[in-house]
């Protein structure tokens, strides 16, 4: 029997015989062997090792395919790389990177030209572009 401090609410209370009553009145079966439900952070898992199993292929499949997406996007946008080519994902992101650094080299020489022409610019377009070193990363074994 569950015991309840003087603190806990009737609602907590209720909420607590539903999961008891959730227990035991439940009894998945696998090959005659009951299932013993895990109560997680007050949720009760009812879901066989295979559901689970199923669950996370399905789930791993969904962030692939929006990896997928997002690379295909790049492509679409990055016009070094295009959808013909055979490329790897460090290609689509290094052609990424050195797209965007030459963009902000145009913005940066842009807004350069509209100061020498005494241009008021919106204080929206003058932002501060964050510098990052364009240094390879090399590795110790590498010769």
């Amino acid at each position: 029997m569950t015991t309840y401090t003087s603190n806990m609410n009737i609602e907590n209370i209720r909420k607590d015989d539903k999961i008891n009553d959730k227990l035991h009145s439940k009894s998945n079966s696998v090959i005659g062997k009951p299932i013993k439900p895990k109560i997680t952070r007050n949720r009760v898992s009812m879901l066989s090792e295979d559901d689970k199993k199923r669950h996370h292929i399905k789930s791993e499949h969904k962030r692939r395919a929006a990896i997928r997406d997002a690379f295909e996007k790049l492509v679409s946008i990055v016009p070094e790389l295009s959808q013909d080519d055979v490329r790897s994902e460090i290609t689509i992101l290094s052609q990424s990177a050195k797209f965007l650094s030459e963009l902000q080299k145009e913005h940066l020489n842009l807004l350069e030209q509209l100061k020498i022409q005494n241009v008021s610019v919106d204080e929206n377009l003058i932002v501060e572009i964050p510098k990052f070193s364009t240094n390879k990363i090399s590795r110790d074994d590498d010769p």
